[in-house]
Order: structure tokens, then sequence, then C-alpha cells
């Protein structure tokens, strides 16, 4: 098999609680090609955890999920 990407799910509601508490969080962020910011319908599109995951990875692009859907582009 081939790896095309990696991408970090982060949860928008606890995310900011777990870049700052595991350091294994604060890495898969840095690491991933693709970052998916999810259940932003719950708790907003957090900004400042957006800003921490591009301090963590100013390359990766930043998706958004709402009620578990995705724009695919």
């Amino acid at each position: 098999f081939h790896l095309q990407a990696v991408i970090a799910v982060v949860d928008a509601a606890s995310g900011a609680a777990s870049l700052e508490t595991a350091p294994e969080a604060r890495r898969q962020v840095a690491l991933a090609d693709r970052i998916l910011l999810s259940k932003t319908d719950l708790a907003g599109e957090a900004t400042a955890l957006r800003a921490a995951l591009r301090a963590l990875n100013p390359h990766a692009p930043i998706a958004l999920a709402a009620r578990g859907r995705v724009d695919p582009d």
C-alpha cells in the first residue's frame, strides 16, 4: 500500500486542552498533511484553537467539519 497523506482530526470542543496536556496530540498535528477541525457546529470555529494549530503546522490546510460533514474541496 502507499501512504498518500496524514490527516489529524482535532475536536473543536476539547482540542485546546488536548494540545496543552498531550505531547502526542501536538506531534500528530505538527506532522499532518491536513487538519480536520471537527464539531465546529457545537464549539464554533474556535479561532484561538485554529491559531494554535497553525502555529504547530503552518503548512497544513485546516478544514472545518460541522454535523459530521466536510466540504470535500
